[in-house]
């Protein structure tokens, strides 16, 4: 079992979905990084991301785990009213610790009503 160290947040204490991603993350990476980056973009349709360490050439590899857990962030942050077109989530080992930090940018305009998540 990963250890996690949260860095705030507004759904840190509402989802567990968050810290299965970060530790998903961390396991789609080459085994020399020691940090990471994901960013997601929402399209409104479908979302796009990438995983990646700009200090490293290797590249990360998405597995269907992590495709599932992007979008259950976005449905479950959705379901809570925070609509947004962009996330950053950063992760790093820090004393045995997979920490993490996150920032998302929020659509202005309401979320539609129907889309790829469904309901």
């Amino acid at each position: 079992m990963q250890n996690f160290g949260g860095m705030g947040g507004k759904f840190d204490t509402s989802s567990d979905v968050l810290p299965r991603l970060v530790s998903e993350m961390e396991a789609c990476s080459p085994k020399l990084w020691e940090r990471g980056e994901l960013a997601i973009t929402s399209e409104g349709a479908r979302l796009s991301y990438t995983l990646r360490n700009e200090g490293h050439p290797d590249r990360a590899t998405l597995t269907p785990e992590l495709r599932k857990l992007i979008d259950a962030l976005y449905v479950a942050m959705r379901r809570e009213g925070a609509l947004w077109t962009a996330a950053r989530i950063r992760w790093w080992i820090e004393g045995g610790t997979i920490r993490f930090d996150t920032h998302f940018t929020h659509a202005d305009a309401p979320a539609p009503k129907k889309g790829w998540w469904g309901r």
